[in-house]
Order: structure tokens, then C-alpha cells, then sequence
């Protein structure tokens, strides 16, 4: 629940923890399509003197798991196929 939209209206802020450590981050731009919450991101840029991470460049990750979406599709309507044999 951290990702926020400032009122500019290009601005997000959202903070970026490992589990021990938390970080606010905030980026002027157009988030990446895959950047959602609790999703991997790397974040080039610059710690601010108040903590806070400046990111000039965004880039969102998929986990090992990730499968594009028209497999997804493809994969449930063989699930749904081999269930009515």
C-alpha cells in the first residue's frame, strides 16, 4: 500500500524494503506497465540528503515464475479441457 501518485500528476512515491531495511523512493515519469505493489523493481538515481531515493530511471521485474499473459490464457483452457475428460 505504499505507491502513490502526487498531485502533479507524474510523480510516484513508494517505498523499497529487502525485509530489514526500508527506503521511500520517488520517480518523475511513466511507470513501467509490470511496476505494481509488492512487485521487483530496480531503481537507478540518487539518495537525497533527507533519505529519500530520487529515481531518474525505473525498471520493473517479473519473478522466475512469471508467464506472459496469452500463456496464462492458453494454460487454463487446457486445465479446463483435461477436467472435463
Amino acid at each position: 500500500g505504499s505507491i502513490r501518485n502526487e498531485a502533479d500528476g507524474v510523480t510516484v512515491a513508494f517505498v523499497v524494503g529487502d525485509g530489514k531495511a526500508r527506503v521511500p523512493v520517488r520517480f518523475k515519469g511513466i511507470v513501467p506497465s509490470l511496476f505494481v505493489e509488492g512487485s521487483g523493481v530496480v531503481a537507478e538515481g540518487r539518495l537525497g540528503a533527507d533519505g529519500t531515493f530520487v529515481a531518474d530511471n525505473l525498471l520493473a521485474k517479473h519473478d522466475e515464475n512469471y508467464v506472459p499473459r496469452e500463456m496464462k490464457d492458453m494454460n487454463a483452457a487446457h486445465k479446463a479441457v483435461e477436467a472435463a475428460r
